[in-house]
């Protein structure tokens, strides 16, 4: 499992997908054993918070700015 830490202000997303490459039945299985978590903590930035993302080696976390600028919008 991975982790992404960032900080995201109100109304910001965060773009979860498959890799490209990844096998159906292995993602299934990553996502059913081990999910993904998401954790929030308070940020020193007012307005904004913390989020702490875990995910599985088949999925792809992104920022949805990083996302809409790889084309797949």
């Amino acid at each position: 499992m991975g982790n992404l830490i960032i900080n995201r202000k109100p109304g910001q997303r965060i773009f979860l997908s498959p890799e490209t490459e990844a096998d159906a039945a292995e993602l299934y299985r990553q996502l059913t054993e081990e999910g993904i978590w998401l954790e929030l903590y308070h940020s020193r930035t007012p307005g904004q918070i913390v989020v702490c993302i875990t995910a599985p080696p088949a999925v792809n976390v992104a920022r949805e700015l990083l996302q809409a600028n790889d084309g797949r919008s």
